[in-house]
């Protein structure tokens, strides 16, 4: 799991962004669901890691996003401005 619960790992402290430097990749190994980080781009020494949630929000209360890019959604989930 990448979030953070009992068998989360050490990815659950990677934050959202609308212009993210990794993404995700599911695959199925021996009938078990495994999630790969994959980088989009080269990444620098010290630099932050982070992926889009892709987060589908379900009732009335939103997380607004405070990854501060230009092309910010202004909510995780939202579609991110082009």
């Amino acid at each position: 799991m990448i979030d953070s619960g009992r068998e989360g790992n050490i990815a659950r402290f990677m934050n959202h962004s609308c212009n993210p430097n990794c993404e995700t990749m599911t695959w199925s190994v021996n009938g078990e669901k495994r999630i790969g980080i994959y980088s989009l781009k080269d990444i620098e020494l010290g630099e932050e890691l982070t992926f889009n949630y892709q987060l589908m929000q379900t009732g009335v209360a939103k997380t607004k996003c405070l990854c501060n890019e230009s092309n910010c959604a202004g909510f995780i989930g939202d579609k991110i401005k082009r």
